[in-house]
């Protein structure tokens, strides 16, 4: 299937202006400084793409300093989305953003997070993580089970319900999303019993991944097939790497970097899982979402027919994206119960 015709008028337009140099420079370098400044570069604020209760910015204190967290309320505690017995709170979403780990921002995902929040009737917590190359691994990582404890403690008056929250993320947020995932499943069966101890904090009861990047290998059929002219680039994805993960000083086959490389995904919390049609990432997420599914994993996969990497934030307001929103939070309303 071909682009869609918003999608490729896009790609010949607009996303030529987006495209990243060729070949890009090397990390550290005085270009490479220019290139970070142009990519998070501010842009212009978009108005509310939706009305909710309450939106607000919240600073705690996180591994790296101030860690500012915003905070997307449906409604007041209680309401739709509140399961009976569980105090009347919502689910949460800690939603991790996108950006190759070196750029992106709370507003960048405002208006997916604004959906996310009305559509699922849930509340979504969206982390300023730190960035790289400044902060290499495991600094998002960090800073992502910083902003997810702090929500388990303050549940109550953040009007949540502990026992359903959910991680998520879009591209190189869905693989912290997906890391996190893991290393929550693995302490949990590392620690010792607790027959004395305070009661281990609930598991985490869902995972959405927005065509999420999984595998440092770089080695699908779908990277060699749309690596080049489809705004996200082979050349980008490994320069993103480079930022985020040095080869001198980190293994990218460890699961918490490359999610596809865990032995077993068995015990993982249920998916949802989005991928698109002309997307390089395409194939590490349907694959993941195949893995999932055959170590016992309840997995609701989706592929956007016609679109590229990034669409969310790319095509905002389009009716066929808000229709494929739609049918995402149901599929994470139905995990979350």
């Amino acid at each position: 299937m071909a682009p869609r015709p918003e999608v490729a008028a896009f790609l010949d337009g607009p996303g030529r202006a987006l495209a990243f140099p060729d070949p890009p420079p090397e990390i550290g370098t005085a270009e490479c400084a220019e290139l970070l400044t142009r990519l998070r570069a501010p842009r212009p604020a978009l108005p509310p793409t939706r009305s909710l209760w309450q939106v607000r910015d919240k600073a705690i204190e996180g591994p790296g300093g101030a860690l500012t967290l915003r905070i997307y309320a449906s409604g007041p505690p209680g309401g739709v989305g509140a399961a009976p017995g569980h105090g009347g709170g919502r689910p949460l979403l800690v939603y991790l953003h996108g950006g190759g780990w070196v750029m992106g921002d709370l507003a960048m995902h405002d208006a997916t997070c604004r959906a996310l929040a009305a559509l699922a009737d849930c509340v979504v917590l969206s982390v300023d993580y730190r960035l790289a190359p400044e902060h290499p691994h495991p600094a998002a990582l960090d800073d992502t089970l910083a902003a997810l404890a702090w929500a388990r403690a303050n549940a109550a008056a953040l009007g949540v319900d502990a026992t359903r929250i959910a991680v998520g993320g879009s591209s190189a947020g869905g693989n912290l999303a997906a890391a996190v995932a893991l290393r929550m499943r693995d302490e949990a069966a590392r620690a010792p019993a607790r027959a004395t101890a305070a009661p281990a904090p609930p598991p985490l009861a869902a995972q959405l991944l927005l065509y999420p990047v999984l595998d440092s290998r770089m080695a699908t059929a779908s990277i060699t097939e749309f690596g080049a002219g489809h705004l996200l680039d082979r050349a980008q994805l490994a320069f993103y790497w480079d930022a985020y993960a040095p080869l001198a000083t980190v293994d990218r086959t460890a699961p918490q970097l490359s999610p596809a490389h865990a032995a077993t995904l068995a015990g993982l919390p249920p998916a949802v899982v989005l991928s698109a049609e002309h997307d390089p990432l395409r194939d590490e997420a349907e694959q993941y979402a195949a893995r999932l599914r055959g170590d016992g994993v309840r997995v609701e996969l989706r592929r956007a027919r016609g679109q590229i990497h990034g669409f969310l934030a790319l095509f905002q307001g389009d009716p066929e994206v808000e229709r494929l929103l739609a049918r995402v939070a149901a599929d994470l309303v139905r995990l979350l119960g």
